[in-house]
């Protein structure tokens, strides 16, 4: 189940970089996931619902040294790495504030 949910977020991913989330729908998630669009509702409720789950479970794994304070300076570090690596993703994500 986690390698499904995982294909659906990273195709989410893929696409937000390209697309303006706006314009990102269900099917075009799961067409480019190369999975049936009723799969999707097995995991997500709507699109914002995958980002939550990128977010909680990708800056999660970010800060896997973060139950320890000795080792706060390895979690900034990993985080900030994140954030640089998926930063056009971000950066699309975050217009939807504004």
């Amino acid at each position: 189940m986690l390698k499904t949910q995982q294909k659906i977020a990273t195709a989410t991913k893929e696409l937000v970089v390209s697309v303006p989330f706006d314009a990102v729908s269900v099917t075009a998630i799961m067409k480019q996931a190369h999975l049936r669009r009723q799969t999707f509702y097995d995991f997500y409720r709507d699109k914002y619902d995958v980002l939550a789950w990128i977010y909680q479970t990708e800056v999660g794994a970010a800060a896997t040294k973060c139950e320890t304070f000795r080792y706060w300076t390895q979690t900034v570090d990993q985080l900030l790495h994140y954030f640089q690596d998926n930063q056009t993703f971000y950066q699309r994500i975050f217009v939807l504030d504004t």
